[in-house]
């Protein structure tokens, strides 16, 4: 089994704090699923030491004979976010993302399209923003290395995402940067290491 990716190294201890144990807030999060096959997620947060409350509604719907998916969500801070999916309609493993937010208040909107190709080991997406960027991915994984590799073009030259994480007899290491071309500067630099054995995970970064 390959290891997981940089991001996810420390995901078990994180959802201890993140998934379950509060301090000073209330979280509610409810999932349901109509007769027709659409699903609801609803999710509610309150804070009692600001007093702040926010709130979420999620619908996804799945049409599996057209590889299609399709999911909007509302927030409490007037917030439309729309995504279609469509799965290996052009080829075996290919993905293509469509996702668009609008603030109906202010007016702004966001559209970015996504395009991707996986067939084990590695797998390469391409993105493409209005906000003239776009975003080149690739991954390598392997029973003993998962490598990630990012490269963001905008207007101020392309910035460089890496990360690579090795495992062997449940021992983790793992190497994140971001290196800025136009500036020629290494602005991330990030070690972490890790255990997993059957009941517990030590991570240390």
């Amino acid at each position: 089994m390959a290891p997981p990716k940089f991001s996810d190294l420390n995901k078990q201890v994180s959802d201890i704090f993140n998934k379950g144990y509060f301090f000073n807030v209330f979280k509610l999060d409810v999932k349901t699923r109509t007769a027709n096959g659409v699903n609801f997620n609803v999710i509610g947060e309150h804070n009692t030491e600001t007093s702040k409350t926010a709130g979420s509604l999620e619908t996804k719907y799945v049409v599996p004979e057209y590889g299609l998916t399709f999911l909007e969500k509302w927030n409490t801070d007037n917030l439309l976010k729309c995504e279609i999916t469509a799965d290996n309609r052009l080829a075996e493993g290919f993905k293509i993302v469509f996702d668009a937010s609008l603030t109906p208040n202010t007016g702004n909107s966001y559209e970015r399209i996504h395009f991707g190709m996986k067939t084990r080991p590695l797998s390469l997406d391409i993105t493409s923003q209005r906000k003239k960027t776009a975003e080149l991915r690739t991954a390598y994984t392997h029973d003993r290395a998962h490598v990630e590799t990012n490269v963001v073009f905008d207007t101020a030259g392309p910035i460089l995402n890496g990360a690579i994480v090795l495992g062997h007899q449940g021992w983790l290491a793992g190497y994140q940067y971001v290196f800025n071309t136009a500036r020629s500067l290494l602005t991330k630099n990030n070690f972490a290491v890790g255990f997993k054995a059957k009941d517990f995970t030590l991570y240390a970064n």
